[in-house]
């Protein structure tokens, strides 16, 4: 990892860039443009790219009639990881902040990230949010990286780095893509290989809410999940590998729309490390609606494996 470490003071001057993919969400994209504009810090140009909707979003841009705002648009609909490398691209900021269309920033949002890459020196920055489930708000925090502790460790276990919080040196962030082939991760992905590069922090001010209403799926892609932990396998300790496995099967074994052989790349990787899983988890996963003397064999399997 290599950083590029210059301890600055805080500067109201400095550009920072805007990113926001869309596609169609009229009026969270709204709320998402009024809490940018918003900011404390007013030096800003805000990058919208349109990924080829069916509303009308132009309007929303030119109803809030403010030079700060370029429009961009996509004819033909991709995905928002082509829409952030597009943003990436032509940003003209000293920074690059990172926002989804339905999230919002508090008033002080940019302002706290410029004064803590100020104060640190980092090259780029994520932290906490609250989520906001249409009743309450719930805070998600982000916790500092453990020593020696990899950035795929952190993320598959109890650590956050929601995109909407994510803020790079531009510099930086222009070495970089997004994975656009990658539909569930993307943000895991993209947070991996910076760290790998440059010094990511943990900022921890919650100064952002994510809308996830109560009982609403999030988009979801197993196989791109499975695309996802074999690009950074090798980053990946064993114990969080089989955690994270384990948690995914309970996820997709019950349900009626699920490929099989998803549900049973699950069930094979509990083989993988045995030695860092426990016979619990194993026969949890491997033994799931097996009958009663298939588990006796199971159980025999596992301390064959372990104990060989």
């Amino acid at each position: 990892m290599s950083s590029h470490n210059t301890h600055k003071a805080y500067d109201e001057s400095t550009l920072v860039s805007v990113v926001i993919p869309v596609y169609n969400r009229t009026q969270p994209l709204k709320r998402a443009l009024a809490s940018v504009l918003a900011q404390t810090h007013a030096k800003l140009e805000v990058i919208v790219v349109d990924d080829g909707s069916t509303e009308d979003l132009m309007r929303v841009v030119d109803e809030l009639n403010d030079e700060r705002i370029t429009f961009i648009r996509n004819e033909k609909n991709t995905n928002a990881n082509v829409c952030r490398n597009i943003g990436i691209q032509k940003a003209s900021g000293k920074f690059i902040a990172m926002m989804d269309s339905d999230d919002e920033w508090m008033p002080e949002h940019i302002a706290l990230r410029l004064q803590f890459m100020a104060q640190t020196g980092a090259d780029g920055c994520f932290g906490s949010h609250f989520v906001d489930n249409g009743s309450e708000r719930i805070p998600a925090l982000s916790r500092n990286r453990n020593e020696k502790e990899s950035m795929a460790d952190y993320l598959l276990s109890d650590g956050i780095a929601q995109t909407s919080t994510h803020f790079y040196k531009a510099e930086c962030a222009k070495q970089l893509r997004w994975d656009e082939e990658l539909k569930r991760h993307q943000d895991y992905d993209y947070s991996i290989r910076f760290a790998q590069k440059f010094d990511f922090r943990p900022c921890i001010s919650c100064t952002c809410i994510v809308y996830w209403e109560k009982g609403v799926r999030r988009v979801e892609s197993y196989r791109s999940q499975m695309k996802f932990i074999e690009k950074h396998k090798s980053s990946i300790s064993p114990r969080v590998y089989n955690l994270y496995h384990c948690r995914n099967f309970f996820n997709v074994v019950d349900r009626e729309d699920m490929e099989p052989s998803i549900v049973e790349h699950y069930r094979r990787e509990s083989y993988r490390y045995p030695d860092h899983i426990t016979r619990t988890e194993f026969m949890a996963v491997v033994g799931h609606r097996q009958p009663v003397w298939k588990r006796l064999l199971l159980r025999i399997k596992f301390a064959l494996i372990v104990f060989r």
